[in-house]
């Protein structure tokens, strides 16, 4: 078996039996951080040679956020707070390490929440 070499955060295997096929054990992790986060979590998977996607979101929840109120500012819920999720793929051997560097990147304080999924398969079109 040989391994190609790609920028993506994980390993593509070939093998001339199964012509292709994806490493197993890829996970996906996503972050869900509130506003004025993301840049350093995505520096730090940058940093690691990974990728990531980037998006905003909306969170309903029972999440208050400052807004301004005439020449202020107040807490006051909202129908909806602003988020932003930060999404990438890696093998399962990284995994550890990665949320390591994303929960430093991120700080304390419960900024926001990492979620981990199996990656049943892995296509590139």
């Amino acid at each position: 078996m040989s391994q190609d070499k790609t920028t993506l955060p994980f390993e593509v295997i070939k093998d001339e039996s199964k012509e292709g096929k994806v490493q197993a054990g890829l996970k996906r992790i996503e972050v869900f951080l509130g506003s004025g986060k993301a840049d350093a979590v995505l520096s730090a998977i940058r940093n690691m040679d990974l990728e990531a996607t980037l998006y905003d979101s909306k969170g309903f929840g029972k999440e208050k956020e400052k807004v301004r109120v005439g020449r202020g500012m107040s807490e006051a819920e909202l129908s909806y707070s602003t988020r932003q999720t930060i999404v990438t793929i890696v093998d399962s051997d990284k995994l550890e390490e990665i949320i390591n560097t994303i929960k430093k990147s991120a700080g304390s304080g419960g900024v926001g929440i990492i979620a981990i999924s199996p990656m049943d398969a892995l296509i590139h079109m």
